[in-house]
Parts: structure tokens; sequence; C-alpha cells
């Protein structure tokens, strides 16, 4: 399985698992529920968190997946993944 595959693939179901439904509200829920400081945006840290909790690489590895995900996806350049940017993500799995 292609990373990019593998990441979609692990995340979306990590999200259906923790919200139980494929409902675009309730996967939205269950992204922000890892939004800890509020911002609205995910941070490296909450990220990194995600890819943790989806069995996404290792201790070695997470931090370079977390740079990766940020520079394809972080269209706002805020060092913070939104759901805007997240959500279309969810459409190819």
């Amino acid at each position: 399985m292609a990373p990019e595959t593998e990441l979609v693939t692990k995340v979306r179901k990590l999200l259906l698992d923790r919200c139980g439904s494929d409902d675009v509200a309730a996967l939205r829920k269950s992204f922000f529920a890892y939004d800890k400081n509020g911002t609205g945006h995910l941070e490296p840290d909450e990220l990194y968190v995600v890819l943790e909790d989806a069995g996404i690489g290792n201790k070695l590895t997470r931090g370079m997946w977390v740079k990766a995900i940020l520079a394809k996806l972080d269209h706002s350049k805020k060092n913070a993944l939104g759901w805007d940017d997240f959500a279309p993500m969810l459409d190819a799995a």
C-alpha cells in the first residue's frame, strides 16, 4: 500500500471508529476532538497524536510524517492542518 493511501485509509478509519458514523459532521467533530488547544486547526503536536492513534509510523518517523503532511496539505501556511485542508483527503479514501 502506498504511504499516502495508507495514511488516508488509517486516519479515515480512526475518525470513523471515534464517531461511529460516516456523516461529514460526525467526522468533523471527531477531527476537532484532537484540537486540544481550541485553535480550530491541528498543530504539529496534535497531528502527531492523530498519527499515533491511527498507527501511522513510529516514534522515529512520525515527526517526518507530520512535516510531510503539513507541507502538502497546509494551504494556509499556518503550520497547522484545518478541516478545509483535511476534508478533501477523506473523499479519496
